[in-house]
């Protein structure tokens, strides 16, 4: 009898969850827009679409709003409606400041150099999409190289070539992250095992904002970023399946506010100080921030 009562609940738990279905494209050309992060507004569940726009969301909400982010698009609210199944985004444009390159001989600044033999400390986003964002302040010697040349990670992941985001915000008027910096993809390669990952930016001649701005990593919730660990629940024996996608990022403590943020449920939120019960006595009491090397170039 308890068997069937069980089985009984297990179906009404699949009844009532739904799955929502859909494309996203550019609403002027309507090409497909790949590996846009979708959630369900102010809820822990979301999602990313694959290479050709398509997604796919499990969830037991009714009437839900989802948000849409994908850069070089303005971020999306939809009520979801399973008639209309084709999201469009709108492009958003990006005005750029006049270059000028200086021919002399090059120069390079490093920012926030770390040891990766003394992170122990990772960021993942379990199984859900999330950004997160670290703050570079401007600096008056940055003038003598004042090109974005080249951004440094320190990864972890359990696959080969973990893929995802790196995005570049300007800093808006409440000093969190605002409009984009640059309006295209730039994606990475994490490799299997901790490995320093490099994104080049040497040929985009992109400048350091008089106002500081953010470097962001952002996870893909897709297929090939996924893997199966297992697991045990306290007090428990018995071993546990999950689900969750790569890569992890190195982490450094800092005594100072670093001005991070991460993007999730719908919406930016400030990373608060850590507690003294963070697993990492490094970082108890401490802000954690992304270990992120920058190189300038002139």
């Amino acid at each position: 009898m308890k068997k069937i009562i069980t089985q009984l609940l297990i179906f009404a738990s699949i009844a009532l969850q739904s799955q929502i279905n859909g494309k996203v494209v550019d609403g002027e050309t309507k090409k497909p827009i790949p590996y846009c992060n979708i959630w369900i507004e102010n809820k822990d569940i979301g999602t990313s679409s694959d290479e050709n726009g398509i997604f796919k969301l499990e969830t037991k909400e009714k009437n839900s709003i989802l948000i849409f982010s994908a850069i070089g698009y303005k971020t999306t609210r939809k009520n979801w409606d399973a008639n209309s199944s084709i999201i469009e985004m709108s492009p958003e444009e990006i005005i750029l400041d006049e270059i000028v390159l200086d021919k002399t001989k090059k120069k390079n600044t490093i920012l926030g150099k770390f040891k990766k033999s003394k992170i122990n400390k990772f960021f993942g986003c379990g199984e859900r999409p999330k950004i997160r964002a670290r703050y570079f302040a401007f600096d008056k010697k940055i003038n003598e190289t004042p090109f974005l040349s080249e951004i440094q990670f320190y990864t972890m992941s359990d696959i080969k070539n973990a893929k995802f985001n790196v995005r570049l915000y300007e800093v808006d008027e409440n000093g969190k992250p605002g409009n984009y910096l640059y309006d295209k993809n730039l994606i990475g390669y994490a490799r299997k095992g901790n490995k320093l990952t490099t994104i080049d930016l040497s040929h985009l001649d992109i400048l350091f904002p008089k106002k500081g701005f953010f470097i962001s990593v952002e996870w893909f919730i897709i297929q090939e970023n996924s893997y199966e660990y297992t697991y045990r629940e306290e007090g428990s024996r018995k071993k546990m399946k999950a689900v969750a996608y790569d890569p992890s990022f190195g982490t450094i403590p800092s005594d100072a506010d670093g001005n991070c943020w991460i993007f999730e449920k719908g919406k930016w939120n400030k990373i608060l100080k850590n507690g003294d019960d963070d697993y990492s006595k490094k970082h108890r009491n401490k802000y954690t921030l992304l270990a992120i090397q920058l190189l300038l170039t002139n």
